[in-house]
């Protein structure tokens, strides 16, 4: 058996979109992969993890306590081992006189932020029959928007409300999308923590909430890139205030020409920047601070067709 599901992005709502705020969220043309072949039972549970074709992590678990017994990563095999009980709590028959060798792929590098663990936790759901919400929720803290995104066919805008996730897709192509990049920060935050500082102050932001709601929806319908540009101000100055941090443009880079927003955890991942000088002045101005790779909307959404 064989399963698949795309990564992701946060276009806008970082933070927020825990606390109800609406978020543009893009499925990307990345994913991962994962073939399920069943084994004798008693046998050990083998898993093995590639990226892009290469090995990047094996491990073998005890059938019955699903203990890592041989790992090249303890943090990897601690997070499968939690997965695997939880699906097998969930569905105790899965497992029973069965073992299993799991193999995913992952086609990009996890140190992108893309969404390596939501894709795992999806394809895992689509195994087991599970809600993939309700195991994404037992692994993390979550809004879950990661989880839509990874069986969605485009892009979508995401919020949650008394539990439940809502999903709208809406077709975030805009005629400016060849002036849109990501770019590839080198510095992997974990998301996790930082949602986990966020909430430390125990604040509710309803305001602000309401406000990036807003203009999350404006975001997926602007119609030129001045007011897009202007969407990711607005939004950034929102978050520089709520997370009482100076905006990465201001901080770092403030001889860019275009307008520049913090993705995801603030200070990590990847960029979203605007640009309209040509794809070499782009990639030349941040290899100049070491961040590479550069994408363009068109190459990382999963569904994307512009007007132009």
């Amino acid at each position: 058996m064989s399963f698949y599901s795309h990564g992701k992005l946060l276009i806008s709502g970082e933070y927020l979109v825990t606390q109800g705020a609406t978020a543009l969220a893009i499925p990307v043309r990345f994913g991962q992969t994962l073939d399920v072949r069943a084994t004798p039972g008693g046998a050990p549970i083998r898993w093995e993890t590639c990226i892009r074709g290469e090995k990047w992590f094996e491990a073998s678990f005890d059938p019955s306590s699903l203990k890592p017994v041989y790992h090249t990563s303890e943090a990897s095999a601690r997070f499968i081992a939690a997965l695997l009980r939880h699906v097998r709590a969930a569905q105790p028959g899965l497992f029973s006189g069965k073992s299993y060798e799991l193999a995913a792929n992952l086609e990009f590098d996890p140190r992108w932020g893309l969404g390596s663990s939501s894709s795992l936790i999806s394809n895992l759901a689509s195994w087991s029959g599970l809600d993939p919400y309700l195991l994404n929720r037992k692994i993390t803290a979550g809004s879950g928007y990661d989880i839509a995104c990874a069986t969605a066919s485009q892009p979508i805008l995401f919020h949650t409300s008394r539990g439940k996730a809502f999903i709208e897709e809406t077709p975030f192509s805009p005629p400016f999308c060849h002036r849109i990049f990501f770019v590839y920060t080198g510095r992997k935050q974990d998301t996790a923590e930082a949602l986990a500082d966020f909430r430390k102050n125990r604040k509710r932001y309803s305001y602000e909430v309401r406000l990036v709601s807003g203009i999350s929806k404006h975001m997926a319908v602007a119609a030129n890139l001045k007011d897009f540009e202007f969407y990711m101000s607005e939004h950034e100055q929102i978050m520089a205030s709520v997370l009482r941090r100076k905006r990465i443009k201001e901080e770092y880079f403030k001889d860019f020409p275009g307008e520049m927003k913090s993705l995801g955890a603030w200070g990590g991942d990847f960029l979203m920047v605007t640009w309209e000088g040509t794809r070499r002045e782009l990639e030349d101005y941040f290899s100049r601070h070491r961040m590479e790779p550069v994408f363009s909307l068109p190459e990382l959404a999963l569904q994307n067709d512009p007007a132009e």
